[in-house]
């Protein structure tokens, strides 16, 4: 009960450092570490210590040069608007009156001025193009910073669990007792390589592989542990793309009682999910020192 109390608290602690605890979990978690949780405080340090790197990550965006031509020409359809439509002040007026004869006192009869009805209807038709337009440029700005906001929730993701992943890597390099062993390919022609960081008292290994040939769909690599010239499985993982190609990190499990009789590490290529015993080539290898 006390390792699940302890890691119950040490997963909120990973979600407390990316504000992603709210409600009961954040009262909980706060009241437990003001209880004098030395484990959960210093966990919330070292977690921090690592995101506070992270924002370096995001990209700056600007206003796009469309968005940019869409306010100028509004601001311009406003001004012509403006001019050919604001009626004219007292003050002119005034003065216009003031610079006339004296009006003749003649009934005239209204004189129809097409070209008016015609600015102003081509003046409406201008401004709703231009309202149709940065209605529809609207909507396609909209669209975007949906598709925006929808690739940094990704990345929030990634950056989460990249978060976790390093603390667990982190977890693993803390103990006091860890052995390093290479793995090499077994092909005179094989540029693939490999190491395990193994903690014998955890149990745990952080796998590092790199230059592994991608796998099909129906593959896996399989990691096993050669204990007294038996093969026993320690899990499967994939190299899918050429980013995992360069560089895999894995924290592994490693389901032996103790390190007596440990000679080595292999990796195998098996059928998706894994298989008791090995059965498909072997790519890398390393043996274990003896002590």
């Amino acid at each position: 009960m006390a390792d699940q109390h302890e890691e119950k608290y040490l997963e909120f602690a990973a979600a407390y450092v990316l504000s992603a605890l709210d409600g009961d979990e954040l009262r909980e978690f706060e009241t437990h570490v003001k209880t004098g949780c030395t484990t959960c405080a210093s966990e919330i340090v070292r977690l921090a210590d690592a995101a506070a790197i992270l924002p370096m990550g995001l990209q700056q965006t600007e206003p796009s040069q469309d968005l940019k031509e869409r306010i100028m020409f509004s601001v311009q359809l406003a001004q012509v608007a403006k001019a050919t439509f604001q009626p004219e002040t007292a003050d002119e007026k005034e003065g216009e009156l003031a610079e006339a004869p004296a009006p003749v006192k003649v009934r005239r009869k209204p004189v129809w001025r097409p070209w008016f009805s015609y600015g102003l209807s081509f003046a409406m038709i201008v401004m709703l193009v231009g309202f149709f337009a940065y209605i529809s440029s609207l909507f396609r700005t909209i669209q975007q910073q949906d598709d925006y906001i929808v690739s940094q929730r990704i990345y929030i993701v990634e950056l989460r669990d990249s978060l976790q992943r390093l603390a667990e890597i982190v977890n693993v390099l803390e103990s006091r007792q860890i052995e390093i062993v290479t793995m090499a390919g077994l092909k005179p022609d094989s540029i693939g390589y490999g190491k395990i960081i193994w903690d014998p008292i955890k149990r745990v290994a952080i796998l590092h592989v790199s230059n592994l040939p991608p796998v099909p769909e129906n593959k896996e690599y399989q990691l096993w542990v050669i204990r007294d010239r038996k093969p026993i499985s320690a899990g499967v993982f994939a190299v899918r793309n050429e980013k995992d190609k360069q560089n895999f990190f894995k924290v592994q499990s490693i389901n032996v009682p103790d390190r007596t009789g440990v000679n080595a590490f292999a990796v195998t290529l098996e059928p998706r999910g894994g298989v008791p015993q090995p059965t498909g080539e072997m790519y890398l290898l390393g043996k274990v020192s003896a002590q």
